[in-house]
């Protein structure tokens, strides 16, 4: 399995609970200091991306850099003060080679913070962290692998997130081009 040291991925138990909002006050915090890429994995393919936002097309994903202001969350990314925002609609075989193409894009000392669920069954980031709905009874296979992959596990109620949000920003931190957990 592959290592990025300079990927931090943010993964969780369901939806709805944090993850973009956490993701994107992480661009936030350090948009004055790094220049990050963003990139947002799903297995769903039903984008609504314009043809000139496609740059690659393959058997079982789709990838789109994002280029218009709304409220999806690749658009959100932008706004929070990321350099370039990316989707990749991968099916779960395709996902490590979806992500190396953008991530050659990007260079390979390029920042970069990751919103997927399943990234992690086939790279290693430098720093993951799972936010846990404490609201939801049943977690599947993939999310209880991502919990144990897991350097850093947010328990959250009521999908509220932000009373953690500071306390994130502080400890999460960027070392020598890597994410660590300060």
């Amino acid at each position: 399995m592959t290592t990025i040291p300079n990927l931090l991925l943010f993964c969780g138990s369901g939806r709805h609970i944090g993850k973009t909002a956490l993701l994107c006050s992480v661009i936030k915090h350090n948009k004055d200091k790094y220049n990050i890429a963003a990139i947002k994995i799903s297995p769903n393919f039903h984008s609504e991306f314009p043809a000139d936002t496609v740059i690659e097309k393959g058997d079982g994903f789709n990838i789109y850099r994002e280029k218009e202001l709304s409220d999806k969350d690749t658009s959100l990314f932008l706004q929070a003060g990321a350099k370039v925002s990316y989707y990749i609609e991968s099916e779960n075989q395709q996902i490590e080679k979806a992500f190396n193409i953008v991530h050659q894009l990007l260079g390979k000392d390029q920042i970069i913070i990751c919103e997927s669920g399943k990234l992690a069954n086939h790279i290693k980031p430098g720093l993951m962290v799972f936010i846990n709905s404490t609201d939801e009874k049943a977690i599947n296979d993939n999310k209880k692998t991502n919990s144990e992959l897991a350097d850093v596990t947010i328990d959250v109620s009521g999908g509220k997130l932000d009373f953690y949000i500071e306390e994130i920003n502080q400890m999460i931190v960027i070392e020598n081009g890597q994410w660590k957990v300060k």
